[in-house]
């Protein structure tokens, strides 16, 4: 059985421009413009407002490295469907800017980086870029064994744009990565597959899940993955002895990105570490003390 594309995009269409949770999201922009994305509705209004401009080849600046070699609007019919099944993950500021503060330390990329084969990453705020572009969305694709490929989407101005490239596992960062800058991806991917970090299931309201529902013949609807500390901020200041003996004082470790070598692998899994409280908690506390030049 042959299938046509025309109709895959055609159908496509026609479910995005029915979906509630985009039909709210839309109304909301053209009403108040864009704001802070902070309810999983939102999240998943988003993700199919992506969709559709994909699936519709409207004014949309493809901007591929050389992922494929099918014609530019098979490449963006296949993103659309690649999107529209992707489990949605919503990261929120303060989660951001944790990720934000780390130093990603030099390791060679794991095969296990991506902890799910499809992913799409809405973030609370665009995070803007130094040349004028704005960031809304990340999709990861970890089909192959040989690679990740890493789609991101936002704004230039008024005009919306779609970077692609990809990440080969057993690569070293950031020696072979200098042609995508992709440190925060990996950055991000460090912090969730800390053990330190959870991803809780949440749901858009009951009234918006009903109108959904009402839409799409009283099928389930989709929920949304938030991203979150596992440790309750009681326990981050948690002591870790590391040899205390002999040491005249204890001090605060900063949260940082850890790299630690797989052999068998020949790869780094790199993790956060959360804030703790290193040394003899019977002896003084080291501070140190920061000068601020310019």
């Amino acid at each position: 059985m042959t299938i046509d594309p025309e109709s895959v995009r055609t159908a496509l269409i026609a479910e995005c421009r029915r979906d509630s949770y985009l039909l709210n999201y839309a109304r909301r922009i053209q009403r108040d413009g864009r704001s802070p994305t902070s309810t999983p509705a939102m999240a998943l209004g988003e993700r199919k407002l992506v969709v559709l401009a994909i699936a519709s080849r409207a004014d949309l600046v493809l901007e591929y490295d050389t992922l494929s070699d099918l014609p530019k609007d098979v490449q963006s019919l296949g993103l659309a469907m690649s999107l529209n099944f992707a489990p949605v993950y919503l990261w929120r500021g303060p989660i951001l800017a944790e990720v934000n503060a780390m130093t990603l330390p030099p390791h060679t990329i794991h095969r296990e980086i991506c902890p799910m084969p499809l992913m799409f990453w809405t973030f609370e705020n665009a995070l803007d870029q130094h040349d004028g572009r704005e960031i809304y969305w990340v999709l990861l694709m970890a089909t192959t064994d040989e690679w990740m490929n890493v789609y991101i989407g936002g704004s230039r101005g008024q005009v919306p744009f779609v970077n692609g490239g990809s990440v080969r596992y057993g690569t070293r960062y950031p020696d072979d990565q200098a042609a995508v800058n992709l440190t925060f991806i990996l950055k991000c991917l460090a912090f969730l597959n800390s053990p330190y970090t959870v991803t809780e299931r949440e749901s858009p309201t009951r009234a918006e899940r009903r109108e959904w529902a009402h839409d799409n013949a009283g099928r389930p609807g989709p929920d949304v993955s938030v991203i979150k500390l596992r440790v309750p901020e009681k326990e981050m200041g948690s002591v870790s002895a590391g040899g205390t003996k002999g040491r005249h004082h204890h001090w605060w470790v900063r949260s940082h990105l850890r790299a630690q070598w797989y052999p068998k692998d020949q790869a780094h899994k790199v993790i956060w570490i959360p804030p703790h409280i290193r040394g003899d908690l019977d002896k003084p506390l080291l501070q140190h003390v920061y000068e601020v030049a310019r």
